[in-house]
């Protein structure tokens, strides 16, 4: 600026005017320094307005790994079938013979059992079809006797598979106790059979309410999956069998699996760590729920912890492989491996 006002002085060749005018420019740039100053002295600044942070969500509660709760005092007297593991698990309170494999709960004294055995999978225990050799007998006349019904020979072979589940559920019913059928019937582990489980759990309940393992039994088979409704059902059937017996491992591990909602989390770890203080048995089952729950509850530190406790109790070698893949893809990837199991 100042070189472009010299060269306008130079050019008009009028310097006496030239100087006057340079002196009134450097006053007035003077001026207007002295204002810029006393203004900014001057100024008060302005706060910088607050700004609301948006909510976060919370994170899990936090809870050890190895947390010790105490477990409540119990009189004997509290503790349904008597005081062992066992205790209302099984009808008699006692463990069932070692070449039993299957679901303590489902098994019924007396009673025959196929047993399978799987190096990569385990063991497990079905029961025989028919439950003996009599009722095996009537299923089949009561068959015929359908067939006659339909005044010839059955083709449609769904047809015929219908028939002959409706005699074989009719006659177990009839030929075993209420409590018995519900459990050989759960035990087959299909949706056939479910419905009619649950109904024949319904009337050994209404028979016997108080006894802790028929409770036991009816709150089992009360959950189906994707259904809101029954899982509310069994909430409640393992909550008033917890009152009654506040030490069973086995319901605190069922108790603990359904809970599944965000604002049960907390009660649903406690649950299941406490299962498998009580029980070790209830350990592999566990901690895996454990880790599933922490990484879609947002903490993936405290999942790959119970999985590395869940590879020190793994008790078959493919439960040990899944493990051992899902602790490498946490802690390189850090996403859980679905649809492994």
């Amino acid at each position: 600026m100042l070189r472009h006002f010299l060269q306008t002085i130079q050019s008009r060749q009028d310097l006496a005017r030239g100087h006057t005018t340079l002196c009134l420019g450097l006053v007035l740039v003077s001026v207007l320094l002295w204002a810029g100053c006393e203004h900014k002295a001057q100024r008060t600044p302005t706060p910088t307005p607050a700004v609301t942070p948006k909510p976060v969500p919370a994170a899990p509660p936090a809870v050890e790994p190895r947390p010790t709760p105490a477990s409540p005092a119990l009189s004997e007297t509290a503790l349904p079938a008597g005081t062992g593991a066992y205790a209302g698990i099984t009808e008699t309170g006692e463990q069932p013979p070692d070449e039993y494999y299957g679901d303590p709960l489902y098994w019924i004294p007396g009673m025959a059992y196929e047993t399978f055995h799987n190096p990569s999978y385990g063991s497990f225990s079905d029961p025989v079809w028919p439950p003996s050799a009599e009722i095996g007998r009537r299923i089949a006349a009561r068959v015929e006797e359908l067939f006659k019904a339909y005044d010839g020979e059955i083709e449609d072979s769904h047809v015929k598979s219908r028939v002959f589940r409706h005699a074989e559920l009719e006659v177990i019913s009839e030929s075993m106790s209420p409590l018995h059928a519900a459990k050989y019937l759960g035990a087959l582990g299909s949706s056939l059979y479910a419905d009619k489980a649950r109904e024949l759990a319904q009337v050994a309940l209404d028979a016997n309410p108080d006894d802790f393992h028929t409770l036991l039994l009816w709150t089992t088979l009360q959950y189906a999956p994707d259904d809101e409704a029954s899982r509310k059902r069994a909430v409640a059937g393992y909550r008033r069998l917890l009152e009654m017996n506040p030490n069973s491992a086995r319901v605190r591990y069922d108790l603990g699996n359904l809970l599944s909602d965000y604002q049960e989390f907390e009660e649903s770890i406690r649950l299941l760590e406490t299962s498998a203080q009580l029980d070790p048995r209830f350990s592999e089952g566990a901690f895996l729920r454990m880790a599933r729950k922490y990484y879609f509850f947002g903490d993936k530190a405290k999942a790959l912890a119970y999985l590395k406790r869940l590879a020190e109790v793994a008790s078959t070698q493919r439960a040990r492989e899944i493990t051992r893949e899902r602790i490498e893809a946490l802690e390189q990837q850090g996403e859980w491996l679905l649809f492994v199991d």
